[in-house]
């Protein structure tokens, strides 16, 4: 019985050849991708160039591939270069795409800074944090105010920027280094940095730490990353704690050009006998460094001792996977509910899972809705997109499509694709939402081009199929059915095979339908499963098999196609004989031992 493998590189690289070669853009960027790899093919520069300006022509995705591409170019003529950058990305982000618009945002900051061009990167940074980037919070805090101009403004853009990333350690590292900033920042004020000096000269840790602060944030100095190590470096070595946590930070922090090992060896120092924050960023340090992973479980269970919520959190989710400790559920659900209750966002949503699941604990919905709420509320786009879904379908919480289409827009505002592409189903079936089919279209659009939502591309495919009183354009039903098919859409897949199975609006070509239908069944769809045991009993697209239509017939079966069902019984019947071979099945046979 075949086992529906998945799909080679090289099969998917003949389908994406074929879907570019009809002038599909997503075909085409996933071959420039790959032949640059050396994917499935040999590495071939000039060739993925081609592919990738083809794409390029009316893809936003390729477009950021250009521009990013142009960008990292050494050429001889850098101005020329940066403007070809440019005129891709900001091509890329009028479209919709929030990566873009950080991109284009750093590309007037790599130039001379002026007020005007700093002001300019701020409004394109800003935007891509407004449209789910978490990045460029960071980008924010760095790279614009360099942490050196509103310690509020860059704490909400750090803070936002850890809510949005799925891997928050960069944005929470830079979060920890301004909170514990802020009180000695504080005690600057009111007295001049001359005082200050008089003091770390003379042997003062608590002065040198303050110093350091100040050469790092542009309080009464200049701002000056390596004095302001210098200063951290020299209350260190005098036994200061909180001059080695702030060394381990601005260490760890990549613009001061030293590796995460010295980082974590002042962590470690400050973190003996140290606070919350200094266990915590001692193990989340040592979490860099695969032989020390359990060390690092081991600092973030003092720190969650100690009360912090993102050290609880962490530790938590150490538990609950058996990540450098030994896997305990109950001790996991325990420290992701004390994380949870102090506003980790993220310890919420994984908290609702696991009381959705009902593995490690007793199955609670309501509950789970309830955390999920609470992390969808603190801007968790994960947590909004399946708050929405438990809405429209009632799961743990009263059914209400409204709220749910609430919910789906606030993701969908942050680029969730999901979200996009299930708020465009609301409006074209009227859940929660006034019916729009112009409206659906444009939301599954942006998910299928922006988002790269091979469902959202199968979906706007039926807005040209001539059912349901929708107008018929058969060039355009064809053109997102074949971008789903590149997104590795199962349905698109199985229902262009379909279209070049009969030759119907594409040329006849059977033996390329046979591959879009195993694709479409190594990635789960049933029916493209009982289509393919339809080709090998009759022999169309590929040579006929009765042994492995009759297999393809029992998985659709057991998937629950009916037809695939009926199928299989009638192989199993033997087949009717015709007159001549029963004639010839009475006859005596001739040979030796007859009478």
């Amino acid at each position: 019985m075949p086992r529906s493998p998945a799909v080679s590189d090289k099969e998917w690289m003949a389908i994406y050849r074929r879907l570019a070669k009809d002038g599909d853009a997503e075909a085409a960027h996933a071959l420039s991708l790959w032949t640059r790899q050396g994917r499935a093919t040999p590495k071939d520069p000039a060739r993925a160039d081609r592919w990738l300006r083809q794409a390029a022509a009316t893809l936003p995705a390729a477009q950021l591939t250009m521009g990013q591409q142009a960008r990292d170019v050494v050429d001889a003529s850098p101005a020329a270069q940066m403007r070809e950058a440019r005129t891709w990305l900001r091509r890329a982000a009028k479209a919709g795409i929030a990566e873009a618009w950080h991109d284009l945002g750093l590309t007037w900051l790599e130039s001379p800074r002026t007020p005007r061009r700093v002001a300019m990167a701020r409004r394109m940074l800003e935007r891509s944090l407004r449209l789910g980037y978490g990045y460029a919070g960071r980008s924010l805090a760095m790279d614009v105010e360099t942490l050196g101009g509103d310690l509020v403004e860059v704490e909400r853009w750090l803070e936002r920027a850890v809510v949005l990333d799925e891997d928050e350690s960069w944005s929470l590292g830079m979060l920890t280094f301004v909170r514990t900033a802020k009180p000695f920042l504080d005690r600057l004020e009111g007295h001049s940095i001359a005082t200050w000096r008089l003091l770390a000269e003379a042997g003062d840790l608590d002065a040198q730490t303050c110093l350091g602060y100040a050469c790092r944030f542009g309080r009464g100095v200049p701002c000056d990353v390596s004095v302001a190590e210098a200063w951290f470096e020299r209350a260190a070595r005098g036994g200061g704690r909180d001059a080695r946590l702030a060394l381990a930070l601005l260490v760890w922090d990549f613009t001061s050009g030293i590796g995460f090992d010295r980082a974590a060896f002042w962590a470690a120092l400050a973190a003996k006998g140290g606070g919350p924050v200094e266990n915590f960023v001692a193990g989340w340090l040592d979490r860099y460094n695969t032989d020390a992973f359990r060390r690092a479980v081991r600092w973030w269970r003092v720190a969650a001792q100690q009360g912090h919520a993102d050290a609880a959190h962490w530790f938590g989710r150490c538990l609950r996977f058996g990540t450098g400790v030994r896997k305990d559920p109950a001790s996991a659900v325990h420290w992701l509910r004390i994380a949870a209750e102090r506003g980790v966002p993220v310890a919420q949503a994984w908290l609702a899972e696991i009381l959705d699941e009902g593995e490690l604990v007793r199955r609670d919905r309501r509950r789970a809705t309830k955390w999920l709420r609470a992390a969808a509320s603190a801007g968790n786009v994960d947590a909004q997109l399946k708050l929405g879904v438990r809405l429209h379908e009632g799961c743990g919480v009263r059914r209400d499509d409204r709220e749910c289409a609430r919910w789906y827009r606030r993701a969908a505002t942050s680029g969730e694709k999901h979200a996009t592409s299930n708020l465009g189903l609301c409006c074209r079936n009227g859940h929660g939402v006034r019916r729009h089919d112009g409206r659906s279209s444009v939301l599954f659009r942006r998910a299928a081009e922006i988002g790269n939502n091979g469902r959202a591309a199968w979906q706007l495919s039926h807005a040209f199929d001539g059912r349901a009183g929708r107008a018929d354009d058969p060039a355009l039903e064809i053109h997102w059915l074949r971008r789903g098919a590149a997104l590795m859409e199962p349905e698109a897949l199985s229902l262009l095979g379909v279209l070049y199975h009969n030759g119907k609006r594409v040329p006849r070509d059977r033996p390329f339908a046979v591959t879009l239908y195993r694709a479409s069944s190594a990635l789960g769809n049933s029916w493209a499963t009982y289509l393919l045991g339809l080709c090998y009993r009759d022999g169309e697209g590929v040579a006929k098999d009765r042994r492995r239509a009759f297999a393809w017939f029992r998985k659709a079966a057991r998937l629950g196609v009916r037809q695939a069902v009926r199928a299989e019984a009638a192989m199993r019947r033997k087949p009717a004989r015709s007159r001549a071979a029963k004639r010839r099945s009475t006859r005596p046979r001739r040979g030796r031992g007859m009478d």
